[in-house]
């Protein structure tokens, strides 16, 4: 009996195994980034009543504090980590 060669083995192309479930694992981590996203856009309060929809309102610029200003921060950090998942589930299809 003569002993196995690498021949014998069954070799795996685990690229093929890994972009299979990429592409769902992708399209969740999207998904859950864009309803992160979402929320922390509408928990942004900039003040009520439809004047100031429109710009109407007579406040001036003030500076962000406490958690409005960790709000933003993580609303950039989404929004940064959405493009950039998009952008790679571009260049891999």
């Amino acid at each position: 009996m003569t002993s196995p060669t690498a021949n014998d083995f069954v070799t795996y192309d685990f690229s093929l195994i890994i972009n299979k479930y990429m592409d769902k694992t992708l399209g969740t981590i999207q998904i859950a980034i864009s309803i992160l996203l979402i929320l922390s856009i509408l928990l942004q309060n900039r003040g009520s009543g439809l004047s100031e929809t429109f710009g109407g309102s007579g406040n001036a610029y003030q500076t962000k504090r406490g958690f409005d200003k960790f709000l933003l921060m993580i609303t950039v950090v989404l929004a940064v980590l959405f493009l950039g998942t998009s952008f790679y589930g571009f260049i891999q299809s």
